[in-house]
């Protein structure tokens, strides 16, 4: 997230610390929504741009600083989820072994030179190289689940489109183009469950210039010594982008686009008219596709309706063939969580 340096007001007196003022500068930097559903929780006004929510946060937290760890709380969130890469992979049992408790985790972490990751907070201003910031053993659902999380701040470019280009005399026939400096912080974590080996594993997608980049290597080496993640068994997702299309209504997901793949490598792909439609609305797509109707699909482009379980639109890319789901913008924990269990059970069905 871009920083920007906020000041609490002066009519206030300055009561804020500053480390309150940084949650409040990365949370609103974020979908800046869930700052205002957060305002209306809390009895607040919600209304205005971002610095007037900025400003609301500020007066919320002097008048009540208890709000700071929930405040907290929700940036770690909106960090780990949304704007994602997650691979969704399986881990063989023997990587497992020695895991399964609380007291077998930091067994582990000692012996990988990592004790002071147990249950460790994410620095709200993490080094530039991705750093692993916490490690920690949950139980939930009946399920044992290892959480591994690395962090790094990156600083980035980006164009300003509405500022004058320059030009100097002393670099003739060369324009400048206005940049801003942004300081992001980018958060990798991998979700183990240590009862069925079931892992996923996300990188946040990185926008240095037009195309959209994730880097999980960077986060298996950092972890290394604790657990092998490059060890961990690729899922394919080819069932998933068929059964999407076949097997779920288009109150459940809107499909924009779909890609297939020939036997002899070429591919078809068909886009609906716009991101409100869904291909299988138009005859004549339908038709088209029918051609290829065998061929395997490794890309869906879909959106997951806002309904029962699932409290918000989510967008994804579904690419089959790399075992990855995209979550395409900032969304909240149960929201992700919902797509990607929906996408993993789709995928165990029998393809229809």
């Amino acid at each position: 997230m871009a920083k920007v340096t906020v000041k609490a007001p002066k009519k206030r007196g300055g009561k804020i610390d500053s480390e309150s003022l940084t949650i409040i500068e990365q949370l609103t930097l974020l979908k800046l929504e869930y700052a205002r559903e957060f305002l209306t929780a809390h009895e607040q006004p919600r209304s205005g741009e971002r610095e007037t929510v900025r400003l609301r946060l500020i007066e919320l937290l002097e008048a009540d600083p208890s709000l700071k760890k929930e405040l907290r709380a929700l940036l770690d969130e909106l960090d780990a989820w949304g704007n994602q890469r997650v691979r969704l992979r399986h881990l063989p049992a023997e990587l497992l072994v020695g895991f399964d408790s609380r007291q077998g985790v930091k067994k582990k972490a000692a012996a990988a030179g990592m004790s002071e990751l147990l249950d460790r907070d994410i620095d709200l201003v993490p080094p530039e190289k991705l750093t692993p910031m916490s490690l920690s053993y949950a139980e939930r659902d009946g399920t044992k689940f290892l959480r591994l999380v690395a962090a790094k701040t990156l600083v980035l470019l980006t164009p300003e489109p509405d500022t004058e280009e320059v030009t100097f005399k002393e670099y003739p026939g060369i324009v400048f183009r206005p940049f801003r400096k942004e300081t992001h912080k980018a958060v990798n974590f991998a979700e183990i469950s240590l009862t069925t080996g079931h892992t996923i594993i996300s990188s946040p997608l990185l926008r240095p210039g037009f195309a959209f980049t994730s880097d999980f290597e960077e986060f298996y080496a950092a972890f290394n010594p604790l657990i092998s993640l490059r060890r961990a068994a690729q899922l394919s997702l080819y069932d998933a982008t068929n059964n999407i299309r076949h097997a779920l209504k288009r109150s459940e997901v809107r499909i924009r686009a779909r890609r297939a793949r020939t036997n002899i490598g070429g591919t078809v792909t068909i886009s609906s008219q716009g991101p409100e439609a869904d291909v299988r609305s138009d005859v004549q797509l339908l038709k088209a596709e029918n051609a290829v109707r065998n061929a395997r699909h490794p890309f869906c482009n879909c959106y997951w309706e806002a309904a029962e379980g699932l409290p918000e639109t989510v967008h994804t890319h579904v690419l089959a063939t790399e075992g990855e789901v995209v979550i395409m913008g900032q969304v909240r924990e149960k929201s992700a969580r919902y797509v990607l269990q929906r996408i993993h059970a789709i995928n165990r069905k029998e393809s229809v």
